[in-house]
């Protein structure tokens, strides 16, 4: 195996929906404090974590009028899946480009599969429909870009019945009901945890920061990062992308002591190791 030169950015970019076996929490996430924001300019566009998951009058508009039609003859549950993928007006398509909000997924057309997740989360929570989010176990996939090195994971949601409808009448239904953006073949045997929101939406967070990175926009992608740790702090993926731009700015030790706080949390978490190597 050649040896790493380039540092290691962790990005969770494709998305599944499915439903798999849960392993325990998280636990807490660091509590120091490892911003140095007075070296960053302001950033381009606003950074809000409360826009992931955002319901745009676009999309409301759209709940109460083309989906209705599927939603009453189907139930919540299913209709908003067929007018979302299956029959809808939207054609939805796949971009892996940038990873977008739930309304710019939905205003686009477009998205990668984590920014899917995002516009049918938005959707079903519209109709009450209970959401469960769960980080899959599966193989990292590396990529090289610019001189750094992504590491691609896995989320998925389950998606419940509606919190308001009457027990089913027909047997064999499942408690949760199961759409895969990838193939069969890739989501079939998965495992996987749950996580709670505040995480998935640090996952979006670090994804718009390591795209950032990756594009040169290094004040961007702080505070991107910043936002993403101050969303849920156990995501440690933030934390290595934050020690990344840091050491592509210059600040050497404010990267090498972000990346020791990684280390004390999960000392054998490879990126930051991977990144440690560089840094010394």
């Amino acid at each position: 195996m050649k040896p790493i030169t380039a540092l290691v950015v962790a990005v969770v970019l494709c998305v599944s929906l499915a439903l798999g076996g849960c392993a325990s929490a998280p636990k807490d996430g660091p509590t120091a404090d490892v911003f140095v924001s007075s070296a960053f300019a302001p950033p381009s566009e606003p950074i809000d974590s409360a826009r992931a998951l955002a319901l745009s009058p676009a999309m409301k508009q759209f709940a109460d009028t083309e989906m209705a039609a599927q939603v009453r003859h189907k139930g919540a549950r299913a209709g908003l899946i067929d007018a979302l993928y299956t029959r809808g007006s939207l054609q939805i398509r796949y971009d892996a480009e940038v990873t977008r909000t739930a309304s710019q997924a939905f205003d686009a057309r477009r998205g990668n599969c984590m920014s899917l997740v995002l516009m049918t989360a938005a959707f079903a929570r519209y109709f009450d429909i209970p959401v469960q989010f769960n980080s899959v176990v599966v193989d990292d996939t590396w990529t090289r870009f610019n001189g750094l090195y992504f590491v691609t994971g896995h989320v998925n949601i389950s998606l419940g019945r509606p919190m308001l409808a009457a027990p089913p009448s027909t047997h064999g239904d499942p408690s949760y009901l199961t759409v895969d953006f990838l193939h069969p073949d890739e989501v079939v045997r998965q495992r996987s945890r749950v996580i709670d929101e505040s995480m998935v939406v640090a996952m979006y967070l670090n994804n718009r920061a390591a795209e950032s990175l990756a594009a040169g926009k290094i004040d961007d992608a702080y505070w991107w990062a910043r936002e993403a740790i101050l969303t849920d702090s156990r995501w440690l993926a933030a934390y290595n992308t934050l020690a990344v731009l840091y050491r592509r700015k210059g600040m050497h030790a404010e990267s090498v002591a972000t990346l020791r706080v990684v280390l004390e949390r999960e000392p054998g978490n490879t990126q930051a190791l991977s990144n440690m190597i560089l840094s010394l």
